[in-house]
């Protein structure tokens, strides 16, 4: 289980001292660096009714989602080769964590864009209900309409 070790050492990372609005959607922002200068945002929405992202679930929750601002904004959330999938994803999931204990989410939902980070996602899934009692949805109410390769949603127990 090293795999699982290594996520247990995160980057340091900073909450932005304010929470922002994006598109009527209240975000907690929070932003950190790897070792080798990449610049990460994670972005948490608090999302009142998950039918407003296409998710036929009306329970409240969160979404996650990451971006590298070391590059264009039209591959931010994209596979960017940095080679810090480890200290990146450990620092997600320390920020998730700090998320999930703040807004108590029934749901909690975040997309994988490219196929081949679909088993380190699965990682994430899995530890993070491992943590917090969660269970994966896994039926065709997970279809979002946003062009992503495959969505996560997990609801509490």
């Amino acid at each position: 289980m090293i795999l699982l070790e290594l996520f247990d050492k995160p980057l340091k990372f900073k909450k932005h001292d304010h929470s922002s609005d994006i598109g009527g959607i209240p975000v907690d922002t929070y932003a950190f660096t790897t070792s080798n200068d990449v610049k990460y945002l994670t972005i948490i929405y608090k999302i009142e009714d998950f039918r407003q992202a296409g998710l036929d679930i009306s329970d409240s929750g969160i979404g996650i989602d990451f971006r590298n601002l070391n590059v264009s904004s039209a591959n931010q959330e994209g596979i960017t080769k940095t080679g810090n999938e480890i200290e990146v994803f450990a620092t997600v999931i320390a920020i998730a964590t700090e998320a999930i204990n703040k807004h108590k989410p029934e749901i909690i939902a975040f997309g994988a864009h490219e196929s081949s980070r679909q088993k380190l996602y699965s990682r994430m899934v899995n530890i993070l209900k491992r943590k917090f009692g969660y269970e994966l949805v896994e039926d065709d109410i997970v279809n979002f309409p946003l062009g992503k390769s495959k969505y996560y949603v997990l609801r509490k127990k």
